[in-house]
């Protein structure tokens, strides 16, 4: 798995670089959602706990979706296509949690 094999496809670099700053911006806002969500002063109650298991699915994707593409080989169309798949199902999961980004 060389990046240099001529039987690859590579993705531009500007275009994964933007990709990277979009998913962490983000993941920051769910991060920061949740944690805003956490620290309110209003007590959790039962019916609670399916949505936060959603949204925590929800970054679990988004934190694996980065992870892959932070690595070197994610300039490999392969690599970079599978971190877009783990990125869209992360979309899927926030459209069962109710919330609204």
């Amino acid at each position: 798995m060389n990046l240099n094999d001529d039987d690859e496809h590579l993705i531009e670099t500007l275009f994964r670089n933007g990709t990277i700053t979009v998913v962490g911006v983000v993941l920051s806002f769910s991060l920061g959602f949740l944690t805003q969500w956490a620290s309110n002063p209003i007590p959790w109650r039962l019916a609670d706990l399916p949505t936060l298991v959603v949204i925590i699915m929800g970054i679990v994707f988004q934190l694996r979706s980065l992870a892959l593409l932070l690595q070197t080989s994610s300039l490999k169309k392969v690599v970079y296509d599978k971190a877009s798949r783990l990125w869209r199902d992360h979309h899927w999961v926030w459209r069962f949690s109710g919330d609204p980004h």
